[in-house]
């Protein structure tokens, strides 16, 4: 940016006062005034730029005044207008203890309020400080050359902060000159006894397809002390918050979030206890989901042992609209170099809460168990159950309808979590029993699985009952001990799906005993399949 020094013109005055030059502490009144006609950097320019210095008092007490006025300021094609603010500074080193202030008397109504004293005898450092920034309008492409950064658009962007309350065990002492004396070891010895408030109005950031629009937020924390130990509540409140992401977008409505920590001065070795409550009264999806969100719920207790142990006694989270309940606990292991996760929960729905009419019809209850285990951080094994009872879909529109479902159905999937990209690996155990009758195999296996329906209904064929063996392991989908009646007979066997894409094979053994032809014709036999997809 270049300054036009041929139109610029300048003038500058000074006169002061200096008295009790022989005294330990001499006396100093100035007034320095500084005039600039025509003045411009870049894009930026003013018709006059006035800026006025006052001081007064002496070695130990020092009051100043710096006042600045602006005329015909703009900023690139924009009138940003006239501009008058104040800055008072008051220091005291006997105390010692400064104070700051700014006043608005035109154009940009910025506001500031700060104090700070140290006790002497407390050790301790008195804060109270107010802010107010409203919103820049016209100089927000000021704030562009302070680096901020490039998706946010501070033009609406308005603050009003609050601080008030003690620092303690980071300062020892202020010497006359200023100098601050630390405390042995201030990252384990500092404490702050007191609370913080943000108001934020306007905020928006958008880049790379993403948006975010946060039109007021609140942001209020408490800091408290009591002996070495340490405490910290945070309570964030948001009514609204709009999300875009190229052709989704989200709303969500009265978000709030609390949390509380526990902690001792010597916060490295001890215990560290969290919890976290986040509540969402709702949430709107464009395009509009088949799942509603509405008073969602999460929350969890963390506690953090002296040697790098995380355990998870209880984590929930629950969406009302729809009663789906997530319970899960566990441990991290990140004590000598190590990297291990162990998590168990479960997850339960109620199907009458998804029913939409015309669309869909259900009732019964669903349940998955599942454990994590890792020994790394990187492979991931997961062993989990499905638990249906008593389940009954109907979909209207399709004729499918689904009567008294129930099953446990064993899963197993173990992944690779690397460079971003997660992999599902392919070590899979084989059934040796699945040859064998539902009876007969059922006892013998450490994970044994069923599945039974009254009737399944399609427009094609009807089922009635079903009964078999169902497990998923890795991509293998698992059949066996199937029995099914179909058009008055029983269809027997086993079948296995293994799902590599394009490359899927599908594996059956079928044995059919009175089965009907559509001329009422039985017919009895028996088939093996295999269906390769690689191969057609």
């Amino acid at each position: 940016a270049r300054v036009p020094l041929q139109h610029l013109a300048v003038n500058l005055a000074s006169t002061g006062r200096l008295a009790a030059l022989l005294s330990p502490s001499p006396r100093l009144e100035h007034r320095t005034e500084l005039r600039l006609q025509r003045p411009g950097w870049g894009d930026v320019s003013a018709s006059n730029i006035a800026v006025v210095m006052r001081s007064q008092g002496d070695s130990w007490r020092h009051k100043g005044e710096l006042d600045l006025q602006v005329e015909g300021l703009r900023v690139g094609e924009n009138d940003a207008g006239p501009q008058h603010q104040t800055l008072t500074l008051d220091l005291d080193r006997r105390k010692p203890s400064l104070r700051l202030g700014l006043t608005s008397h035109a154009g940009l109504k910025l506001a500031l309020d700060a104090a700070l004293a140290f006790g002497r005898r407390a050790r301790a450092l008195r804060c109270d400080v107010k802010g107010d920034l409203p919103p820049i309008g016209a100089l927000s492409p000021l704030l562009a050359r302070a680096q901020l950064p490039a998706g946010l658009d501070p033009s609406r962007l308005a603050l009003n902060i609050e601080l008030h309350g003690t620092l303690l065990g980071v300062l020892t002492d202020i010497a006359a000159d200023g100098t601050p004396s630390l405390a042995p070891a201030p990252l384990q010895t500092a404490s702050f006894e007191g609370n913080a408030v943000v108001d934020a109005r306007g905020i928006r950031w958008r880049q790379d397809g993403l948006s975010i629009n946060l039109p007021a937020l609140h942001w209020q924390v408490e800091s408290h002390v009591d002996g070495p130990r340490r405490s910290v509540h945070s309570n964030l409140k948001v009514e609204k918050l709009t999300v875009r992401m190229r052709e989704r977008r989200l709303s969500f409505a009265d978000v709030s979030s609390d949390t509380t920590a526990t902690f001792t001065e010597n916060w490295e070795a001890d215990e560290l206890e969290l919890k976290h409550l986040m509540k969402v009264r709702s949430l709107k999806q464009r395009p509009a989901l088949p799942y509603p969100v509405q008073d969602l719920e999460w929350t969890f207790s963390a506690r953090r042992k002296p040697h790098g142990v995380i355990h998870i006694p209880d984590l929930q989270l629950s969406n009302a609209a729809t009663s789906t309940q997530l319970r899960a606990r566990g441990r991290l292991d990140l004590s000598d170099h190590r990297r291990r996760l162990a998590v168990q929960g479960e997850l339960e729905q109620d199907l009458s809460r998804l029913a939409q009419p015309g669309l869909l019809e259900s009732s019964g209850k669903a349940t998955v168990n599942f454990q994590v285990a890792s020994p790394d951080l990187v492979v991931f094994r997961t062993l989990s159950n499905l638990v249906l009872q008593n389940v009954n879909v109907r979909l209207p529109e399709s004729g499918i309808a689904v009567q008294a479902l129930d099953g446990n159905v064993p899963l197993t999937e173990n992944v690779e979590l690397a460079q971003g990209q997660v992999r599902l690996l392919s070590d899979i155990d084989v059934n040796p029993y699945s040859m064998l009758r539902f009876a007969d195999q059922h006892p013998l296996l450490s994970r044994s699985g069923f599945i039974s329906a009254a009737s399944i209904t399609t427009p094609h064929l009807s089922i009635a009952p079903l009964a078999g063996n169902l497990s998923i392991n890795q991509n293998v989908f698992a059949m066996s001990q199937l029995e099914m009646g179909v058009r008055g007979g029983r269809i027997t066997g086993q079948s296995v799906l293994n799902w590599q894409g394009s490359h899927s094979t599908l594996q059956a053994n079928v044995r059919a005993t009175g089965v009907q032809s559509s001329r009422g014709e039985p017919f009895d036999g028996n088939a093996a399949v295999l269906i390769s997809g690689k191969d057609r």
